[in-house]
């Protein structure tokens, strides 16, 4: 399949997705994520888990190169837990809260911050 759109177009639909997966109770560990950040991966690994979702697209997924999303998610290797995930994002369960880590991101990018 041909790809019709980049990344970056992207990033505040892939937001409302992690949106979706947290409102629908599914959650990844802070370490999954961070270690899927810090491998370039991110978004590949959430799109491939979460595939079959009711709620996501798959055939949408298909049309898009995520290296742009992944290159914003990457830049963002440094994060650490006991700096920036628990202190500054607010986040409580080291086990289920990693989706938030995600929105985060996505905000500042938006942001422009």
């Amino acid at each position: 399949m041909s790809i019709v759109h980049e990344g970056n177009s992207r990033l505040g639909y892939f937001g409302h997705d992690i949106i979706c997966l947290i409102a629908n109770e599914k959650n990844e560990s802070v370490e999954t994520i961070l270690d899927h950040i810090w491998k370039g991966d991110v978004v590949h690994y959430i799109v491939d888990k979460y595939k079959d979702f009711e709620y996501l697209d798959a055939a949408t997924y298909e049309q898009y190169d995520y290296s742009n999303l992944e290159m914003i998610f990457g830049k963002y290797y440094n994060i650490e837990i006991t700096h920036d995930v628990k202190p500054r994002i607010g986040i409580k369960d080291l086990e289920k809260d990693g989706l938030f880590i995600l929105l985060d991101i996505i905000l500042k990018e938006l942001s422009g911050e």
